[in-house]
């Protein structure tokens, strides 16, 4: 928080509004609206009211009106306002002061006394010091309208208990994301003054959402040592990078019908949707244009005979109006929609030299949504399956593109001297209310079936090493000859065992990978090197290939 009086012609703002004129409080914060918003819409009773109802019940707003009496005394030394963030006692014991007549000032430099967890608050300051996440006013504060009483929010000390009221043993303490979801739960009695707090709760959820992501990464940067460790020696890292269930992971089949996977995305538009990709086996898959017209239909239905589906398709499926009917539409770009809309009519389906199927769209003109005042037609319907557009009744799109394209992002920043992936994380990842909300609860972002992960190829007793910080990296690193050689056996040898039975060629069992590549005959030639070089065409640029 910034300083308690404001500077010099400066206008009050946040706190410094319980505390400087307070006799003109109701004008003030009024004052604080936009410009482009006419005040004369802001009812002076509600916002009066308000004040009221916080100076009587609002624990914090009673200190800051002590600090405002003592500011006004005439012989005012330099006063400092800290609310102190331990909670080793009952709260209900020794909770903050209501009355005016009691303040928690601390007279001093603010070097006299330093918590690293603590809220201080000082006079006249011409630099901003962060409130910590963890201390317990740190909502109160920053949400008096959702918080009237000043009550505590998340620390660090909260332990589990039953539903009797007994401390839990398996679990000590409770972490902020739980804390959290805890909150914002819909109850049938109590205070719910939280959830009905409109676009101020959507704030507090990302808010809410955002303290616990970085609590959670500045967990891993404090617990390198002790956590990499770990991770290492459990199949803790086998459930954290592949399955949420550690009983599922093995060596199993892979189904021969059917897989998929699927990612949940919010895009910045509200509500989540999802990405799904489903493989078939080669019976089930579509393969001609008569298949691909019983699943995909890119018409409007007609209104007289399919109503309900009209109805659907209208509210969902139709895209624009944009193009020359609408030039500035939000996907117009030099003239040209980004999503190559409208169509061209088509009068049966094709199969592109470039892999796109070209759907069926007949011009026919019977048939058509109106929009803004203009007439849309097959041109503008977004390709569907009729069975799964009734069924969940929302937007279903076939779709030929990536399943996830990556959390939201907003800006980026970029590094030279340190290489903080953390840290770009947190400058970069868009957060809106509803993934804040989802990831609270813990709800499945994405999955796969059947879960897989992707293997390290290592030599033995050579996979993931943790290594300190001021280690050199020469004295990390081993030379990588032999891992290249067990790869190459890799490719042609299948089902080995182990690394003695890669290691076995006709009967006879080498020392060294290179020794057995020899033996079956790949080092012989030169047809290793065209191979490598083939495979690199792929991925790798003319000038990595040079």
């Amino acid at each position: 928080m910034g300083s308690l009086l404001p500077s010099n012609e400066s206008a009050p703002k946040f706190a410094q509004l319980y505390i400087y004129d307070v006799a003109n409080e109701v004008s003030n914060r009024m004052s604080q609206f936009p410009h482009s918003t006419p005040t004369s819409s802001l009812d002076e009773t509600i916002v009066g009211d308000l004040i009221q109802m916080l100076a009587s019940t609002n624990c914090l707003v009673g200190l800051f009106r002590h600090a405002s009496l003592k500011l006004s005394e005439p012989t005012n030394p330099v006063y400092k306002l800290q609310l102190l963030c331990q909670r080793t006692n009952d709260t209900r014991q020794y909770n903050d002061p209501t009355s005016n007549d009691i303040g928690g000032l601390i007279v001093g430099d603010i070097g006299d006394y330093w918590s690293e967890r603590d809220i201080i608050i000082e006079t006249w300051s011409n630099t901003l010091q962060r409130n910590s996440k963890l201390h317990p006013k740190f909502m109160a504060l920053q949400y008096p309208l959702l918080f009237p009483f000043g009550e505590d929010g998340y620390q660090t000390n909260i332990s589990f208990a039953n539903h009797d009221g007994h401390i839990s043993r398996k679990h000590q303490r409770v972490p902020m994301r739980a804390f959290y979801a805890y909150l914002i739960q819909e109850r049938e009695y109590g205070e719910d003054t939280l959830i009905k707090g409109g676009r101020l709760y959507q704030q507090f959820l990302v808010d809410a959402f955002a303290n616990n992501e970085e609590d959670r990464l500045d967990y891993i940067r404090m617990n390198q040592n002790d956590l990499w460790p770990d991770l290492y020696h459990n199949i803790s890292e086998v459930v954290l990078k592949g399955d949420v269930q550690g009983s599922s992971t093995g060596k199993i089949i892979l189904p021969s019908s059917v897989t998929d996977v699927y990612a949940i995305e919010f895009r910045k538009r509200g509500l989540p949707h999802t990405h799904i990709l489903i493989w078939l086996a080669s019976k089930f898959k579509f393969k001609t244009t008569n298949d691909i017209d019983s699943i995909v239909s890119a018409k409007i239905p007609d209104k007289n005979i399919d109503p309900l589906c009209h109805e659907i398709v209208s509210k969902f499926m139709i895209h624009g109006p944009c193009g020359v009917a609408r030039p500035g539409a939000q996907c117009m770009s030099g003239n040209v929609c980004t999503k190559s809309f409208p169509k061209k009519f088509r009068s049966s389906t094709t199969l592109g030299n470039n892999g796109f199927v070209y759907y069926r769209r007949r011009e026919f003109r019977d048939n058509f949504v109106l929009k803004n005042g203009i007439m849309l037609f097959n041109d503008y319907v977004a390709p569907y399956n009729k069975e799964l557009l009734m069924r969940y009744n929302a937007q279903i799109k076939y779709l030929f593109k990536n399943v996830s394209k990556g959390p939201d992002r907003c800006r980026a920043i970029l590094q030279n001297d340190t290489d903080d992936e953390i840290q770009a994380y947190l400058n970069c990842h868009f957060i809106c209310p509803y993934e804040a909300v989802w990831r609270i609860f813990q709800f499945p972002i994405h999955s796969s079936y059947p879960p897989f992960e992707r293997l390290q190829i290592h030599l033995s007793f050579q996979q993931n090493i943790v290594f300190s910080g001021n280690e050199s990296l020469q004295s990390v690193l081993r030379r990588p000859g032999e891992l290249y050689f067990l790869r190459l056996l890799l490719n042609y040898i299948k089902g080995s065992t182990g690394f003695a039975d890669l290691r076995k060629i006709r009967g006879i069992v080498y020392p060294t990978f290179q020794l057995a590549c020899k033996a079956y005959g790949l080092l012989g030639d030169d047809k290793e090197w065209s191979k490598a070089f083939c495979e690199a065409i792929a991925t790798a640029s003319s000038p990595q290939l040079r």
